[in-house]
C-alpha cells in the first residue's frame, strides 16, 4: 500500500515537472524568440547575448506569472485574449528590430564598432521578454487541462518548470550565439558584415509572418 501510494505521489509530481520544462525549452527556440534575441545582442555589444537571454527569460516568467494569478487564481479566462494582441505587437517590434539591424551604419557592421552601435536599446530585453510571455499564453494555459491537471500545486509546478525550460533554451541559444559574435569579432573576413544582415533578415522575415499568421487566425 505505501509503495502504491509512492508510485502515485511521484507521478503526480514528475509529470508536470518534465512535461514542463520539455516545453519550455522546446518554446524558447521558438523563431521569434530567437530573432529577437539575436537581434537585440547584435545591436547592442555592452550587454552579452546572455545577458539578454537572462533579462528576456525573467519578463516571459513575469508574464506568464501575471496572466497565470489572472487565469487560475481569479478565475478569469478571457485574460488569454491578451495573447492576440502581444503577438501583433512582437510581429510588429521584430519587422523593427530587423529593420533597425540591417539600416547599422556601415561603420557599425565592423565587430570592433558593436559596442556602440545602439546603447540605448539594453532595456529591451525584458520588455521583448514579458510581451513574448504575453504571447504565448493562450497556449500554455490551453494545455494545462489537457494534461489533466486538476490540483493547484500540479499547475504550480508545471508552470515553474516551464519557465525554467525558457531560461534554460534562451541561455543555450545565446551561449551558441556569442560564440559566432565572438568569431566576429576575431577578424573573420567578412563574417562580421554578413552576420548583422543575416539577423536583420531573420527578423524581418519571422515578425513578417508572425504578423500574416496572427491576423489571419483573428
Amino acid at each position: 500500500m505505501l509503495e502504491t501510494f509512492k508510485t502515485i505521489s511521484l507521478g503526480l509530481w514528475q509529470q508536470p515537472l518534465f512535461l514542463g520544462a520539455g516545453l519550455g525549452l522546446i518554446h524558447a527556440l521558438d523563431a521569434d524568440h530567437l530573432s529577437t534575441l539575436s537581434g537585440l545582442a547584435i545591436s547592442d555589444r555592452s550587454v552579452s547575448a546572455t545577458g539578454y537571454a537572462v533579462r528576456w527569460a525573467c519578463g516571459h516568467a513575469a508574464t506568464l506569472g501575471g496572466i497565470a494569478f489572472m487565469v487560475i487564481g481569479l478565475r478569469l479566462w478571457s485574460a488569454t485574449v491578451l495573447s492576440t494582441y502581444a503577438e501583433i505587437l512582437v510581429g510588429i517590434l521584430l519587422i523593427l528590430i530587423g529593420l533597425r539591424t540591417l539600416c547599422l551604419p556601415p561603420r557599425y557592421r565592423q565587430a570592433e564598432n558593436y559596442a556602440v552601435a545602439y546603447p540605448h536599446a539594453r532595456g529591451a530585453g525584458l520588455f521583448m521578454g514579458a510581451l513574448h510571455g504575453g504571447a504565448g499564453s493562450a497556449v500554455i494555459f490551453a494545455l494545462i487541462p489537457l494534461a489533466g491537471y486538476q490540483s493547484g500545486t500540479q499547475i504550480l509546478l508545471y508552470l515553474t518548470s516551464f519557465s525554467i525550460g525558457v531560461t534554460v533554451g534562451a541561455l543555450a541559444f545565446s551561449a551558441t550565439f556569442e560564440h559566432l559574435l565572438s568569431r566576429s569579432q576575431s577578424g573573420m573576413g567578412k563574417f562580421g558584415t554578413v552576420l548583422p544582415a543575416a539577423v536583420g533578415i531573420f527578423a524581418l522575415v519571422t515578425g513578417g509572418l508572425l504578423l500574416l499568421g496572427t491576423t489571419h487566425a483573428g
